[in-house]
């Protein structure tokens, strides 16, 4: 009778807490429709997310005004010196031979036009040319890393979602099954051990559900950044069905990304206009030349007028620039080996891309088709054998963690092969993955 009424006890105390736990979980999912109803939950493709992102992103409008801002300084690189106006003023006086002393003003006027040798007014142009050229590169780069990011977020929102789903119905389908148990009052060690398992399970499917929502609103969060505003409104992301094709060879990626890659093709420009500058500092060594016309007037007893045209030379006798030019050589090495790291760098970032594209994909390649409709199937059909005895509560915990833990494995295998991907396409401009038909 002691074991009985201990047992007794036992069942009335969880039979409480689960009452509780379905009273909060019913509190929670009202709010949670609540919530829904109230804000409109926006769904976007990755290509329609993307679109979106490039149609209101910021920071878009810095490299556009970088762009700009390049183009404005070519057009006054191009352009000669302004000439100086030169005047002076004074007091004429004039002794002649009979000792007759008179004085008057005497003033002088001159503008002096400095002359700009053909060569260097072409590497001005050149070096500010270059400024167009990087600045919209510098705006290329930043919209293919703004794509790769905003897919890669949004690929990730959409593996997280489905693994949100996945543990939500678990814990549904095995908190109903507890729930059956508790009504049937059982009795017994064994039906109570039973119980408190599902229990577990329950718990357990909901800790993933939950985590997998928290990433779900932190990622939801990062695209509305992405977009400019910092609104928490969900998105739903459409997905089609994915294929991963094969990676071309290891020599054929490098070639192409020593080809394509922004960095590199940054650093090349650089080095360019590095050189330019080499060239100019070293014209700069040359005397300035200025020319120009002058009038000079002087009235004393008589008035004196003179026309002529002025000539002005700077004398390179202190500073003769040469150090300017041994800096802009330095540079130039600089950027040389800048250009290297930076192609080291890519080659390294491509290796390890490719290898956990290929290996994921390799992965995949050992899966049936519709292993994850498989999976949901075998959960459950566990679930209606284990209500009618076919099976024992040790097999059917396993069979419904087993759904969730595939799942899991199966969107995380696609998500790092997804990423290496689009990491890939930055690098060389390869994309081997593709999207079908779109599906919910």
């Amino acid at each position: 009778f002691s074991t009985l009424g201990w047992e007794l006890g036992q069942t009335i105390k969880m039979y409480k807490k689960v009452v509780s736990l379905f009273i909060v979980s019913a509190v929670l999912t009202q709010n949670l429709f609540a919530q829904e109803q109230g804000t409109s939950v926006r769904s976007f493709t990755l290509e329609t997310l993307e679109a979106a992102v490039f149609s209101s992103n910021p920071e878009l409008q810095y490299y556009e005004q970088e762009i700009e801002a390049a183009k404005q300084g070519s057009k006054t690189a191009g352009r000669w010196q302004n000439p100086n106006l030169s005047a002076q003023v004074g007091q004429w006086m004039v002794d002649d031979l009979a000792g007759t002393k008179s004085d008057g003003l005497a003033w002088s006027l001159s503008v002096l036009q400095p002359i700009e040798f053909p060569k260097r007014l072409q590497l001005k142009r050149a070096i500010a040319n270059r400024d167009i050229d990087m600045a919209e590169l510098g705006l290329a780069h930043f919209k293919a890393l703004l794509s790769e990011r905003a897919k890669a977020l949004g690929f990730k929102l959409y593996t997280f979602q489905k693994r949100s789903q996945s543990a939500k119905e678990v814990a549904s389908r095995v908190g109903k099954v507890q729930a059956i148990m508790i009504q049937r009052d059982p009795a017994g060690i064994a039906p109570l051990l039973e119980t408190r398992i599902l229990e577990s399970a329950v718990l357990s499917a909901q800790k993933q559900a939950g985590d997998a929502e928290l990433e779900e609103k932190k990622l939801t969060v990062a695209i509305h950044q992405l977009m400019g505003d910092f609104s928490a409104d969900p998105i739903r992301i459409l997905m089609g069905d994915i294929s991963f094709g094969t990676a071309a060879s290891n020599e054929s990626l490098l070639a192409a990304a020593y080809e394509t890659d922004f960095g590199i093709r940054m650093r090349g420009i650089e080095l360019e206009q590095q050189g330019f500058k080499v060239e100019l500092r070293k014209n700069e060594q040359m005397p300035t030349v200025s020319l120009g016309p002058y009038y000079g007037q002087q009235e004393a007893s008589d008035a004196e007028a003179s026309l002529g045209l002025g000539l002005s030379i700077n004398l390179p006798l202190w500073n003769n620039g040469s150090s300017r030019t041994e800096i802009e050589r330095i540079r130039l090495k600089q950027a040389q080996a800048s250009l290297e790291m930076t192609r080291r760098e890519v080659a390294a970032d491509l290796m390890n891309a490719l290898q956990t594209y290929s290996l994921r994909v390799q992965s995949m390649k050992m899966w049936r088709d519709g292993a994850e409709e498989r999976f949901r199937e075998a959960a459950a059909l566990g679930d209606r054998h284990y209500q009618l005895g076919a099976i024992t509560i040790s097999t059917y915990v396993d069979l419904q963690t087993a759904y969730v833990e595939a799942i899991n494995t199966l969107l995380e295998t696609q998500e790092q092969a997804f990423i290496a991907s689009l990491k890939i396409k930055t690098l060389t401009g390869i994309n081997f993955v593709l999207e079908g038909t779109l599906k919910p």
